[in-house]
C-alpha cells in the first residue's frame, strides 16, 4: 500500500499544520491532534480509508481541498468510483477517500462549530438543486465523487468538469457539469457532488474565484494578521489525473494566520472564507 497522509487538528485560532507522512514501515500512520474547540482542519489521503472528524452535534464539516486522480475506468472498461467524500455516519462526521482506478486521492476538510438549520444537497444529472438563501445561510461543497471518467477527462466541448454551489436569484444552487455517459453498457453515470449549508452568524466574509493557467497558482485569500477565519470550497473544476500527494485544489491556513489557495495547472476553484 502506498503512503498515507493523515492530519486532524482542532484550534481556537488558525495555526500552521504539520503533515505526518507514513513511510510504509509501520502498519499505521501518525496523527496530530489537539483537544481545543473552534475551527478544525483535517487532511486524509491515499487509498481507500476513513477519518473520523468528530461529532455532528457540535460542528459542520466541508471540503477545503481535493488532490489526486478521480479516474474511474479500469482495465476492460470496468466502471469504478473515486472521490473525496465528507458525510455524516451515525453521530460522527467522516472523511472518506477512495481511489477507483487511479493511484489515490486525498481530501482536506474544514469543520466549524455551527449546526443550526443544516441541510445537505446532492447534485443530479437532471439539473440543478437548490435551497433558499436565508440571511445567515452559508454553503460549501462537501463531496466530489467520480463515476467512470466524470472528473478525469474534459467534456465533449473541451471544457473541464465543474461543480459549484452559489447564490442565484435568492437561492443557493448546486450545479454539476461533468462527463455523464461512461458505462459501456449504456447506463448513465456522472459525478455525485454534494454540498452542505448551515446558519453562521458571520461578521466577515471573503469570496474569491481563481483559475490556474499552465503552472501552479498560489493566492492569498485571507491576509495576515486576520485570525479565526474558516475557508472552504464552493466550486471546483479541472481534470484530476495526478497522484494524491501533488498539488490539486486546496485552501489552507499558513503562518501568520492567513489562508492561501493552491491550484495545480488547469484547475479552478471558488473559495469562501467566513469569520
Amino acid at each position: 500500500m502506498s503512503s498515507m497522509l493523515r492530519e486532524l487538528v482542532l484550534l481556537t485560532s488558525l495555526v500552521p499544520v504539520a503533515a505526518c507522512i507514513d513511510d510504509g514501515s509501520s502498519p499505521d500512520t501518525s496523527e496530530t491532534e489537539e483537544d481545543l474547540t473552534g475551527v478544525g482542519i483535517a487532511s486524509w489521503g491515499a487509498l481507500d480509508a476513513h477519518l473520523d472528524l468528530g461529532p455532528i452535534a457540535t460542528q459542520t464539516c466541508f471540503l477545503r481541498g481535493v488532490h489526486g486522480s478521480l479516474k474511474g475506468v479500469g482495465p476492460g472498461n470496468a466502471i469504478t468510483e473515486a472521490g473525496a467524500v465528507i458525510s455524516m455516519q451515525g453521530d460522527r462526521w467522516d472523511l472518506y477517500t477512495f481511489h477507483g482506478s487511479g493511484p489515490g486521492v486525498s481530501g482536506q476538510a474544514t469543520c466549524i462549530p455551527y449546526t443550526a438549520n443544516r441541510v445537505t444537497m446532492m447534485s443530479s444529472i437532471t439539473g440543478p438543486v437548490s435551497v433558499p438563501a436565508t440571511a445567515n445561510r452559508q454553503c460549501f461543497l462537501m463531496s466530489v465523487r467520480s463515476f467512470g471518467n466524470s472528473w478525469s477527462e474534459n467534456l465533449a466541448n473541451g471544457t473541464p468538469p465543474h461543480a459549484q454551489i452559489a447564490v442565484e436569484n435568492g437561492n443557493w444552487v448546486l450545479r454539476s457539469t461533468v462527463v455523464n455517459n461512461d458505462n459501456p453498457d449504456g447506463e448513465i453515470y456522472g459525478g455525485h457532488e454534494e454540498a452542505v449549508c448551515v446558519d453562521v452568524p458571520i461578521d466577515g466574509l471573503y469570496g474569491w474565484q481563481y483559475g490556474a493557467g499552465g503552472s501552479t497558482l498560489v493566492e492569498t485569500v485571507v491576509p495576515a494578521p486576520d485570525a479565526g477565519w474558516a475557508c472552504g470550497l464552493t466550486a471546483i473544476s479541472g481534470v484530476f489525473l495526478d497522484t494524491w500527494d501533488r498539488p490539486g485544489v486546496e485552501a489552507a491556513p499558513v503562518s501568520g494566520n492567513k489562508w492561501t489557495l493552491t491550484l495545480a495547472a488547469g484547475k479552478g476553484a471558488n473559495v469562501r472564507c467566513i469569520h
